[in-house]
């Protein structure tokens, strides 16, 4: 344990620290006075004790207490008891900022989002304008302009263009009014309507009639049902019709099947293919055509002379035979027909 050298006024004053010497503050230090009793140095006598060789540094001794106050109060502050006289040091020269540096560390210190006001050095001067008269820039000329503004005919012109816009705004304000009339008129029109309801879907499951029985049980319906024919009409105003052949196959298969459509003509006349004498029935007579008519003429694009598509529909009759497999069927009847020729001939 290393003891201070005190001097013999002091050695009633004992001067003792708590904590390492990299943290002292002044609740650390406490000046107890106890007679006869020695400074001890904490930090030191633990290095002497860990380590007994390492030299240790001896405080100086002070002769009063206010020296020996400040020499704690330096402790604190510098962690150092001697002054640089003691140490055989000169004084330290502190050296002048210059006034740059001080800048520089009050940029650095300062945060990046301060903002730095130049200088008015640092500050150009604003451009002139050239050819500006001089009469603009004069008291006179302001007085001037003033007083026109202030005249009774500018503030006529102000309160006519005022008046102008509030006409507007009410006219504008008016229309909107009956906008707004009108969609309630139609809102209420939409309420009372009847619409299609769904069961008339599933009721009406229409599907291509194949015999001349159900040809004629769907010509009474659409005479005596009418919501049925609306609904039949709907359901073929949206198939495909880029075209008026293509849409006149599209409504014709929709309706009828294709045995069924071999049984029709357009006039009703007789079959000039077969051999036999058989009576094709009219197509142009019936319910159905007048169905097909009004769902064709709907469509814009073939809103033409019926002529024409009674012609389109009459050729597509006509060619019915030639459809799903019609030609092969025929081709190979016609093949039996000659070998059965032939084995008969042979057979004579």
């Amino acid at each position: 344990m290393s003891a201070c050298r005190m001097k013999p006024e002091l050695a009633q004053y004992q001067l003792i620290y708590i904590g390492p010497i990299s943290a002292m503050k002044s609740s650390k230090w406490t000046l107890a006075r106890k007679a006869k009793k020695k400074c001890y140095n904490y930090p030191y006598y633990v290095k002497k004790r860990l380590e007994t060789d390492t030299p240790e540094k001896i405080p100086p001794s002070s002769r009063t207490y206010s020296d020996a106050n400040s020499r704690v109060r330096r402790a604190e502050e510098t962690s150092d008891l001697q002054t640089d006289a003691e140490l055989g040091r000169g004084h330290r020269r502190v050296k002048k900022k210059r006034f740059e540096d001080e800048d520089d560390s009050a940029h650095t210190d300062s945060s990046a989002d301060t903002l730095v006001i130049p200088s008015t050095s640092q500050v150009p001067k604003p451009p002139t304008v050239r050819g500006f008269p001089a009469l603009q820039r004069s008291n006179a000329f302001c007085r001037s302009q003033n007083e026109k503004l202030n005249s009774s005919d500018q503030t006529d012109a102000i309160l006519l263009a005022v008046a102008k816009c509030e006409t507007r705004v009410e006219d504008q304000s008016r229309l909107l009014e009956q906008v707004m009339t009108l969609q309630k008129d139609i809102l209420h029109q939409l309420q009372h309507t009847r619409p299609v309801s769904s069961t008339h879907d599933h009721e009406y499951n229409f599907a291509p009639v194949d015999t001349l029985v159900a040809f004629a049980a769907l010509e009474e319906k659409i005479t005596s049902d009418k919501d049925f024919k609306e609904l039949l009409v709907r359901r073929l105003e949206v198939l495909d019709g880029s075209s008026l052949k293509i849409a006149v196959k599209s409504v014709m298969d929709t309706i009828l099947t294709n045995s069924l459509q071999q049984k029709f003509n357009w006039e009703g006349k007789t079959c000039w293919r077969t051999k036999e004498n058989f009576t094709k029935k009219g197509f142009k007579s019936t319910k159905v055509c007048q169905l097909v008519f009004s769902t064709l003429l709907r469509k814009p694009q073939f809103s033409t002379d019926e002529n024409v598509i009674g012609a389109s529909i009459m050729k597509y009759l006509r060619s019915s035979s030639d459809r799903c497999g019609g030609r092969a069927r025929r081709s190979r009847k016609q093949a039996d027909d000659s070998s059965h020729s032939v084995t008969s001939a042979e057979s004579g």
